[in-house]
């Protein structure tokens, strides 16, 4: 199974009522799915997003 967690995003029109990103708030969501057995795979930069991907076996 698979997850990603956005650290930044664009701005998108296509979702304009998406709520904004919280930098701090995601890291800490990370940090939670870490603990939980999650492994981090990859760090992916596209444009101006940023997220992780995340793995676990399951």
């Amino acid at each position: 199974m698979q997850k990603k967690v956005y650290v930044s995003k664009s701005l998108s029109t296509e979702y304009p009522f998406a709520p904004t990103l919280d930098r701090f708030s995601q890291i800490d969501k990370l940090n939670d799915l870490v603990t939980l057995g999650w492994k981090i795979v990859k760090l992916v930069e596209e444009d101006k997003d940023t997220y992780f991907v995340l793995e676990k076996e399951g």
